[in-house]
């Protein structure tokens, strides 16, 4: 919720924090648009979340990551997603 007062709605709507440490937050984008468009937003972000925190609460590193893709697993003797067959 206090992440929605912070950056808007819309922003909030498609970047939720993935992580968040002290002076460190990971944002996920709901798509590789989005991910191209926090980015360039990210002055503004840094400002709205720096207005947030605590004075002298020092500088917030802020990382946008693209959407999750599926997890792959690696099976070990087994023929990888580029062999072909045949």
């Amino acid at each position: 919720v206090r992440w929605e007062q912070i950056v808007g709605s819309q922003v909030a709507q498609h970047a939720r924090v993935e992580h968040f440490a002290p002076g460190r937050i990971i944002l996920r984008a709901s798509s590789s648009a989005w991910a191209q468009q926090l980015r360039l937003l990210m002055p503004g972000i840094e400002r709205a979340v720096d207005g947030a925190l605590e004075p002298g609460a020092g500088a917030v590193e802020i990382r946008v990551l693209g959407p999750a893709g599926p997890e792959r697993v690696a099976v070990r003797g087994s023929r990888g997603p580029r062999d072909t067959y045949g």
